[in-house]
C-alpha cells in the first residue's frame, strides 16, 4: 500500500474508532465496511468488522468475519480468542476445539484455558453425576474410573479430585493423599479439602502432617467437624492448653449439633455420658447419609413367634464384624473366645475390615466356618455379603474407632445385631439392639444414655485370655528403672493422660523421693510437655522413665517390673488393666460416670479387687500415696493377685464364652419371640 492510498485508510480507520467510542456501532460499521472494501485482504480490518458486527448482535455475520480474519492470519490471537468466545456464547460445539486452538498459538493464555474448562466442565457435568451416582449405587471401583475419565480431561478440578480421594481413601490410601493436596495445591483456601485430608491424615496417625490442616480449618471455622480430631491430635502431644481451650468448644459443637467425631466426646466430653451419647446419634445420621444417600432399605426378619418352641436349641450363626482380626489385643481376646465358642450350638462367621493379616488372623481362621475380608466393600455391600450368610446374630466390635463400620449394619443385614468390646458408648444407631457391658460399667438407669439395650454379662463385659503369649520378665537396669525404686507406671497411650490425674502422679513423686514414674515414649514434643509439666511441679526429668513401644508379649512381659499401675481418667485402661492384673500388678482406677472410665473398675471387681477402684480425684490420690509408703501392702496386694488369678472370673476365659453365648441365645430368644429388645441380665454361672 503507497502513502497516497495509506491515508485515506487511516482517515477511516480513525473515523471508525471515534464512532466505536461513541458507542454508534452502525455508523462504525458502515465505514469499516468502506475500509474492508478498499482492502479486502486484510487481517485487522476484518477482525474490527466483526467485532462490530458482535457488539450489534449479528452473531453469524461476525462469526464469519472471524472466521476469515482467521483465515487470513492463522497466529492471530485476538480474532481466534474472540471467535472462540462467541462460539461459546452461541453454545455451539466447536467452542471447545476453537479455544485449544488459542492455546495451541498461545499456551501461556490464561483466558482461553479458563474458558475451556469452563467448557468441558459442563460438558463433562453428566459424566460427573454419573460417577456420583455410582458411587452412590455403590459401584465403587466404576465410580473411580468414571472420575478418573474426567481428571483425564479436567486435571485441575478440585470438586471431582476430592470425589475421587474421598471414594478410594479406604483402599489406597497413598493416592487419595496425592489427589488432596493437588486440589489444595489449586485451592490453598478450599476448607473443605483441607479438613477432609486433616481428618484422613488424623485417622491414619500421621499427626505432624495432619495438625496444620486441622488447626487452618478449626481457626477460621470455631464448630467445624474437624474440630474432633484436633483436640485428639493435641491431646496426642499432651498439649494440655489447647486441650482446654478446645474441649468447651467441642461440646459447644456437638451440641449445635456438628457431626464430631464421637470418641473425641468420649475422651474429652468432661466424662458426660449425656454428651457422648448425643455426639453417637449425630454423627450415626451424618455418616448413614453419607453411606446411603438414597436412604437406607432394612431387611424385614419375621420371627416365628407362632411355632412352638424347638425341642432342642437351634444352631445359631453367629457373626462378628471387626478391623483388628490381627495381630491386635481386640484380635487376641476375640481368637480366644472363638476358639471356646461351642461348635455343637454355634456356627461362626468373621468379617474383617482390614487387609492385614498375620498369625492371629490364621488362628481365626482355624476357629471360625468362614472368615471373610469385607475391606473393600461399601457398607451395603457388607450388609449384603452378612445377610447373604443367613446371620443370626451379629457382633459388631468397632463402634466408632479406627476403620470400623458401624453403619453396615443399618440396613439390618441379621435379625438380632449387638455392639462390643471396641467402644465404650452408644453407637447412635436405632438399628443396634443390643451393648454388651456389665452392671459396672452400666449400672441400672445408665443405660438411658444408649440407643441401645443393655446385655449384661456377669463380673465383667471384658475378656482376658490367661493363654496369651508374655516373654520373660527383664531386669530393671536393662528396661531403664532403677534398681529399688518405687516404679509407678501408666503405660498407656499419651491421649490418655491429663492435666489434672498427671498432677496427682506429680504431687505423688514429691512425696515419694524413692519413686519413678514408667511412661511410653512416643513423639518428641509430647516428651517434651510432659517434662515441662514434671518440672512445673518440682519433678527432675530423669524421674520420668520412658518405655519404648514393643510389642504385645513383651508389653505383658515388662508389667510385672512395675509395682503399681496408675490407671487414667476420663478414659481408663481396658485390656490394659486386665493385662496389668494378669502380670500380677495392683492398678488403682477412677470410676466416673462414663462407660469408659469404669471399664478398669469392672476388671478389678471381676479380679476381687474392689478396694482399688475410687470414684473421686481425693481418694483416687490418697490410695496412691498410701499404697506408695506401705511396700508390704503393695506386696500383700500382688500375691492376692498371684492367688486369686487361678479362680478369679476375670481370667475365666472357658465361663466368659458360656455367658457371652447365654447373652446371645437371650437376646435371641427375645426375636424369635416377636417382642422388641430389653434389658438382659445374664446370671452369674
Amino acid at each position: 500500500m503507497t502513502q497516497q492510498a495509506a491515508s485515506p485508510a487511516a482517515e477511516l480507520l480513525g473515523r471508525f474508532l471515534a464512532l466505536q467510542a461513541a458507542g454508534d456501532l452502525a455508523g462504525a460499521l458502515s465505514v469499516i465496511d468502506q475500509l474492508a472494501a478498499a482492502l479486502p485482504d486484510n487481517d485487522r480490518i476484518e477482525a474490527y468488522r466483526a467485532y462490530t458486527l458482535e457488539r450489534l448482535g449479528r452473531a453469524a455475520e461476525a462469526l464469519a468475519a472471524y472466521t476469515r480474519a482467521v483465515a487470513l492470519d492463522p497466529l492471530y490471537v485476538d480474532a481466534l480468542h474472540n471467535r472462540a468466545c462467541l462460539l461459546a456464547r452461541l453454545e455451539d460445539q466447536g467452542a471447545e476445539a476453537a479455544f485449544n486452538q488459542v492455546l495451541a498459538v498461545a499456551p501461556d493464555h490464561d483466558g482461553a484455558r479458563l474458558a475451556r474448562t469452563v467448557l468441558r466442565a459442563a460438558r463433562l457435568q453428566p459424566e460427573f453425576e454419573r460417577a456420583r451416582a455410582l458411587a452412590d449405587d455403590g459401584d465403587q471401583a466404576g465410580a473411580a474410573a468414571a472420575y478418573r475419565a474426567i481428571l483425564a480431561e479436567l486435571p485441575d478440578n478440585v470438586p471431582v479430585l476430592q470425589n475421587l480421594a474421598a471414594l478410594i481413601a479406604a483402599r489406597d490410601p497413598q493416592d487419595a493423599t496425592a489427589l488432596w493436596q493437588r486440589a489444595l495445591g489449586l485451592e490453598p483456601d478450599n476448607l473443605e479439602v483441607r479438613a477432609a485430608l486433616g481428618q484422613f491424615l488424623f485417622a491414619r496417625g500421621r499427626l505432624a502432617e495432619a495438625l496444620p490442616h486441622l488447626e487452618a480449618v478449626v481457626a477460621r471455622r470455631l464448630d467445624d467437624a474437624a474440630l474432633g480430631e484436633l483436640v485428639q491430635a493435641k491431646a496426642d502431644l499432651c498439649a494440655w492448653d489447647d486441650v482446654e481451650r478446645l474441649a468447651p468448644r467441642l461440646a459447644a459443637a456437638i451440641r449445635a449439633g456438628t457431626p464430631v467425631i464421637p470418641m473425641a466426646a468420649v475422651r474429652f466430653g468432661g466424662d458426660d455420658p449425656e454428651l457422648v451419647a448425643l455426639a453417637g446419634r449425630r454423627f450415626m445420621a451424618h455418616v448413614l447419609a453419607r453411606s446411603f444417600p438414597r436412604g437406607v432399605a432394612r431387611r424385614r426378619h419375621a420371627p416365628p413367634a407362632a411355632a412352638p418352641p424347638p425341642v432342642a436349641p437351634p444352631r445359631l450363626r453367629i457373626g462378628y464384624l471387626s478391623s483388628d482380626v490381627r495381630g491386635h489385643i481386640i484380635g487376641l481376646l476375640l481368637a480366644a473366645v472363638l476358639e471356646r465358642h461351642d461348635p455343637a450350638r454355634f456356627e461362626l462367621h468373621v468379617y474383617r475390615l482390614n487387609r492385614r493379616r498375620d498369625a492371629v488372623t490364621d488362628r481365626i481362621r482355624q476357629a471360625v466356618t468362614s472368615l471373610v475380608d469385607v475391606s473393600a466393600l461399601t457398607p451395603a455391600q457388607i450388609a449384603d455379603r452378612i445377610a447373604a450368610d443367613r446371620i443370626d446374630v451379629l457382633i459388631e466390635m468397632n463402634g466408632w474407632t479406627r476403620d470400623g463400620s458401624s453403619e453396615a449394619l443399618a440396613p439390618r443385614p441379621a435379625p438380632v445385631q449387638l455392639q462390643w468390646l471396641g467402644y465404650p458408648g452408644t453407637s447412635g444407631g436405632d438399628f443396634i439392639d443390643y451393648v454388651i457391658a456389665d452392671d459396672f460399667t452400666l449400672p441400672p438407669g445408665a443405660g438411658r444414655w444408649f440407643t441401645e439395650r443393655v446385655l449384661r454379662l456377669p463380673h465383667t463385659h471384658q475378656p482376658f485370655d490367661p493363654a496369651i503369649a508374655a516373654t520373660a520378665t527383664p531386669a530393671r537396669d536393662r528396661l531403664g528403672l532403677p534398681e529399688g525404686a518405687l516404679v509407678l507406671a501408666s503405660l498407656v497411650p499419651h491421649w490418655k493422660l491429663t492435666r489434672p490425674v498427671f498432677d496427682v502422679w506429680m504431687r505423688t513423686l514429691v512425696a515419694l523421693p524413692d519413686a519413678v514414674l514408667w511412661l511410653v515414649d512416643g513423639a518428641s514434643e509430647a516428651r517434651r510437655n510432659l517434662v515441662a509439666a514434671a518440672s512445673a511441679h518440682g519433678v527432675a526429668p530423669e524421674r520420668l522413665v520412658w518405655a519404648r513401644q514393643v510389642s504385645m508379649a513383651e508389653f505383658l512381659g515388662q508389667l510385672p517390673a512395675a509395682d503399681l499401675f496408675l490407671d487414667t481418667y476420663p478414659y481408663s485402661g481396658h485390656s490394659t488393666a486386665s493385662a496389668a492384673l494378669f502380670a500380677g500388678l495392683p492398678i488403682v482406677t477412677l470410676a466416673g460416670a462414663g462407660f469408659a472410665s469404669r471399664v478398669a473398675g469392672s476388671v478389678l471387681r471381676a479380679a476381687g479387687l474392689d478396694a482399688l477402684v475410687t470414684h473421686d480425684l481425693a481418694d483416687y490420690e490418697a490410695l496412691i500415696l498410701a499404697l506408695g509408703r506401705d511396700r508390704a501392702a503393695l506386696a500383700g496386694l500382688r500375691a492376692e493377685i498371684a492367688g486369686t488369678r487361678a479362680r478369679a472370673p476375670l481370667f475365666d476365659i472357658a465361663g466368659f464364652v458360656r455367658s457371652l453365648e447365654a447373652g446371645y441365645r437371650a437376646a435371641w430368644e427375645q426375636w424369635r419371640a416377636g417382642a422388641p429388645p430389653r434389658d438382659i441380665t445374664v446370671a452369674s454361672r
